[in-house]
């Protein structure tokens, strides 16, 4: 799997079925710090003990961190100084469509991404496919098309 891109992590870290075992039985990209850590950081000794050990567990080992339900300053400024890898949570955005994700990318960035759609589909051909039998058998299989 690793050969194709897919990466394993394992999520809620330290709660539920999320063992510490299984940091030895797979072969993890990274932890995924659960909210209930994350959470009473600002006033709870005893998470910011927990989530430093779970940051620095996962870099010992060679992965990454991403710690989720982000939602005050405090909790932003803690993880960076310990480290924390990636954050997800309403600090950074709710959840919202498609359409006006787009246009806060198009802001950001200044270039206009193009949604993925049926013609870059991996699994049909884009349209602008070359008929079967022809001698440009690559065309359009899965690929964007480049414009100039």
């Amino acid at each position: 799997m690793k050969e194709l891109g897919v990466q394993l992590w394992l999520d809620d870290f330290g709660t539920g079925h999320s063992s510490v075992e299984h940091l030895l039985r797979f072969p993890l990209d990274g932890l995924k710090v659960p909210a209930t850590f994350i959470d009473p950081l600002s006033f709870d000794k005893r998470a910011r003990a927990i989530t430093k050990s779970m940051i620095d567990l996962a870099h010992d080992l060679g992965m990454k961190v991403i710690a989720e339900g982000i939602e005050h300053r405090e909790q932003l400024e803690f993880l960076r100084t310990m480290g924390c890898d990636y954050i997800q949570g309403f600090l950074n955005s709710r959840p919202m469509p498609l359409e006006d994700f787009q246009k806060v990318l198009d802001t950001q960035s200044g270039v206009t991404a193009k949604p993925r759609g049926r013609e870059t589909d991996p699994v049909r051909p884009s349209s602008s496919a070359a008929p079967r039998g022809s001698r440009n058998r690559g065309a359009g299989r899965g690929r964007a098309s480049r414009s100039s």
